[in-house]
Order: structure tokens, then C-alpha cells, then sequence
């Protein structure tokens, strides 16, 4: 993911690994599981008219000068690139719908409000909600694993999930899992065995 920065400048998200261990009585385990279990995608309004405005101006800049691209062109491309995009879009919201591929989905857990899925997810307030409610922004390649079997009491079992986030571990969402999950034990640690 690259974000603008408001100065021309452009963020390059750096993935972290990590990975989320959850243990505690079978049935509060299990329940968890299913609860967590989404497409993955969280449904951000997006704003097109915007983007085609921004396409159009990046290419205006540079392309009418070089003779590679008439101005026209910069529009018209820039037209086709948004409806793309549209395209695109809905076809990944219609295909997440009811889906629970994803093993675990902060939005289904932790779901962003309305007011904020409204301002888009490259809005400062948006990515600024998302660091205060889970710690980071996004979740990718989440895999659920069999946890070890280790030395639990009986009836407890474990339940693993590995994945990489974008910049910073989802250390507040986990804090508001724990409190809403009491019954269970949630460690988060880096791919490097450090304490999240």
C-alpha cells in the first residue's frame, strides 16, 4: 500500500510478521473462531470521482509535454482507469459478502464505524482510527494454524494464527480482545519470538 503524504511525498507500508496464540477452555476457543472468521475486506467508501481527478492531473503533468499523450488522452485514460476501478471494487465487495475465508478479520471483530468507512482508508482520520482501535491498519496472509499441544490443563486446547501487518502489531486490538474474550489467553508475538 502507498499513501500520499500531502506533500507529494508517497508512504511505503513495511509488512510485519506476526503471530496471535490464543488458549483457553475448548468450547470459548472454538467460539472465537467462528466469531473471527470473515472475507477479509473491509468495505471503505471509496471515492472515484477523486481518484480519476488525481489520475488525470498526474498524467497532465507530464505526458502533453513529451507528445506521448494528448491532453484529451490523459482524460480519457484517466476515465477508463476509474471505471476499472469501480468495477473492480464492487466485484470484490459482491464476492466478500457472506464469505469467511479469512480466518481472522479485524473488521469483523472490531468493526469500523460507518462514519469512518465514509472517509475512505487513505483519509488521516480514517488510518488514524485504525492505529487507535487495533494498532495497525491492515492484516494479510492470515493463516490459522493447530496450536501445539504443549502442557495445558484438561480441556484446554490452543489455536494459532500467523500474519503480516501493515507497519505496527495489532497490539489494540488484541488489548480489546482480551477484555472482550475474558476467558481467554491472547499472546501476540513477532516472527522473532518478541513480545507484541
Amino acid at each position: 500500500m502507498e499513501i500520499a503524504d500531502g506533500q507529494g511525498s508517497v508512504e511505503h507500508t513495511e509488512w510485519l510478521p506476526f503471530q496471535l496464540t490464543l488458549s483457553g477452555p475448548a468450547e470459548a476457543v472454538a467460539a472465537f473462531a467462528a466469531a473471527a472468521a470473515g472475507p477479509g475486506v473491509t468495505p471503505w467508501r471509496m471515492d472515484f470521482a477523486a481518484m480519476e481527478e488525481d489520475v488525470f492531473h498526474r498524467l497532465a503533468s507530464r505526458y502533453p509535454r513529451t507528445g506521448r499523450l494528448s491532453l484529451e488522452g490523459c482524460r480519457v485514460f484517466a476515465a477508463q482507469l476509474r471505471e476499472r476501478a469501480e468495477d473492480r471494487h464492487r466485484q470484490v465487495l459482491m464476492a466478500a459478502e457472506g464469505s469467511r475465508a479469512r480466518p481472522l478479520d479485524l473488521h469483523i471483530l472490531l468493526p469500523v464505524p460507518a462514519a469512518v468507512l465514509a472517509l475512505g482508508p487513505d483519509h488521516p482520520e480514517a488510518r488514524r482510527w485504525l492505529r487507535t482501535h487495533w494498532g495497525t491498519e491492515e492484516l494479510r496472509r492470515v493463516e490459522r494454524l493447530t496450536s501445539p499441544a504443549g502442557r495445558r490443563p484438561k480441556g484446554q486446547v490452543g489455536l494459532r494464527f500467523t500474519f503480516f501487518a501493515a507497519d505496527a502489531a495489532p497490539t489494540a486490538a488484541v488489548r480489546r480482545l482480551a477484555k472482550a474474550w475474558p476467558g481467554l489467553q491472547l499472546d501476540l508475538q513477532s516472527a522473532t519470538g518478541d513480545a507484541g
